[in-house]
């Protein structure tokens, strides 16, 4: 099946729009408390990487499954106990 440029709503369908009305207001309360997600994906392999950045320079390590759960807007789960806070380098 080929697809033509009249092929491409000319708007996302409204599910589509609803999904990104509620991921703004997510990343808007986020900032609201002073509070950055930073997500990478590794180039080698494909893993993703986050962190939670505050106000005073703290940065939170995050698993994929933490920054999935923050993107979706669901709970997010617990970090391991090995998991730790700890102050951002400069640079």
């Amino acid at each position: 099946m080929t697809l033509s440029h009249t092929d491409i709503p000319d708007a996302p369908p409204p599910d589509v729009l609803l999904a990104v009305d509620a991921a703004w207001e997510r990343a808007a309360r986020f900032a609201a408390a002073g509070l950055d997600l930073d997500v990478s994906v590794g180039r080698v392999g494909g893993r993703l990487r986050g962190r939670l950045l505050r106000d005073d320079g703290v940065a939170v390590v995050l698993s994929a499954r933490q920054v999935l759960a923050i993107a979706c807007g669901d709970a997010m789960p617990p970090p391991p106990p090995r998991q730790v806070a700890r102050p951002m380098r400069a640079g």
